[in-house]
């Protein structure tokens, strides 16, 4: 009977000792919601916070107040935000090992961390101001925080790296890439080619009709708009691992969830006598959310709320109290496939009319957790974009991809501006 006992009281202790750790180990890295701390701002900061954690930023001047954000959005999601900026620079591996190499292979020749640290030099340089006081604002809790971060980082066995301007920036890239889906269109329809006769697969993607109402008065409805020239039907092949890698690296949702609704309500409908705006953004459901809730304020300068994705200053959605905007992105065709042909002696080569041009080589060190010597892969660009596809099996289809993210872009000097817009 004792032993019994002993066993049952043995079990008991075990399982309070396993709760405690994990009820310590859970708390590790949540903002303190209280009291005052020093930091490298040049006059006081004031964060405030509702019932919900929302946090409240009011500063008197814009670097204090960006220093902030930055602070208050690490204190929160810094875990989301690491993960997001090694997803965009093809870092994964370094954190989960080598079952992402393949992975973080296709998510460098999409060239979203590439193309983001071109970019820093450049953008206007009030908004590099602002984003590098973002990012002094997360390094500055990184730095004070080194034994007291999120349970992730104590898993995972790792401290983030200083945060930097491109950072902010391939986030952007990141989420262009979730939302700028059209490249699987593409690709089914290369599927149908194969295996439907051409007529048939073309009644899947409709023209617009002549007769059809026309918004945009130059839009030229007469012309075609694709040419089929007989060479898009691709193998099966190539079909599969592109896709499986194109799903492998959606971040922010699954695709069925897209889409986007805003609608307006006018000011004679409404007790205030202004207009009313909603918008309903269609990410997908996660924990934690792909948006982060805020509301910054310098006082006679700036007052704006809304919601923004972690590691980005500012507000992409919501309201400064003279407007309001929101976000709308359903099937953009910002993405188009291009069938390469390589020379058959020299795989740097491509045909581009008539002649075979060199592409650009990336050299990239993709290193990995439990590796100590880094896996080695090139990335190929031609004058159509990156290979994505097809190097690696002599049978596969050579395809590259011509992206407007792979162009240089001022989405972040918008969501900056829109902050300060009196009027429409």
């Amino acid at each position: 009977m004792r032993l019994k006992w002993f066993f049952i009281a043995a079990v008991l202790f075990l399982i309070i000792a396993v709760g405690t750790v994990i009820a310590v180990v859970s708390r590790r890295g949540l903002p303190v919601m209280e009291g005052t701390t020093t930091a490298p701002v040049s006059e006081n900061v004031y964060v405030y916070r509702d019932n919900h954690g929302i946090p409240y930023i009011k500063a008197e001047n814009m670097d204090d107040l960006f220093f902030a954000q930055g602070y208050t959005q690490a204190q929160d999601r810094l875990w989301q935000m690491d993960f997001s900026r090694r997803a965009a620079a093809g870092r994964l591996s370094e954190i989960f090992g080598e079952n992402f190499i393949e992975t973080d292979y296709f998510l460098r020749t999409l060239l979203m961390r590439y193309t983001a640290e071109k970019a820093v030099v450049k953008m206007h340089p009030d908004t590099k101001r602002s984003l590098e006081s973002f990012s002094a604002g997360v390094n500055y809790y990184i730095e004070k925080n080194r034994d007291n971060l999120s349970f992730e980082f104590l898993i995972l066995g790792y401290t983030p790296e200083p945060w930097v301007v491109a950072d902010s920036l391939s986030i952007g890239k990141l989420m262009a890439w979730d939302l700028g889906g059209n490249m699987e269109t593409e690709l089914f329809l290369a599927a149908a080619l194969r295996l439907l006769p051409e007529e048939k697969a073309l009644e899947l993607f409709p023209t617009y009709p002549k007769d059809g109402p026309i918004i945009l008065s130059k839009q030229k409805v007469d012309e075609p708009i694709s040419h089929h020239n007989g060479n898009t039907s691709l193998n099966t092949d190539t079909l599969l691992t592109i896709v499986n890698l194109i799903s492998d690296t959606r971040t922010g949702r699954p695709y069925q969830e897209i889409g986007s609704n805003n609608w307006v309500i006018s000011g004679e409908m409404t007790a205030s006598g202004k207009p009313l705006l909603a918008n309903d953004m269609h990410l997908g459901m996660g924990i934690p959310s792909l948006w982060y809730q805020t509301r910054l304020e310098v006082p006679d300068m700036l007052t704006l709320s809304g919601v923004i994705f972690p590691g980005i200053p500012g507000v992409i959605v919501g309201t400064n109290g003279h407007i309001a905007w929101g976000v709308t992105n359903v099937g953009p065709d910002v993405q188009d496939l291009f069938i390469e042909r390589p020379h058959p002696e020299n795989s740097e080569r491509f045909e581009f009319d008539g002649e075979w041009q060199k592409a650009k080589i990336l050299r990239e060190e993709i290193f990995v957790k439990g590796r100590v010597e880094p896996v080695l892969r090139n990335i190929k660009i031609t004058h159509n974009g990156p290979i994505i596809s097809g190097l690696d099996n002599p049978h596969d289809d050579v395809l590259s991809l011509r992206w407007t993210a792979h162009d240089y872009t001022e989405e972040i000097d918008a969501i900056l501006r829109f902050a300060h817009a009196k009027d429409w």
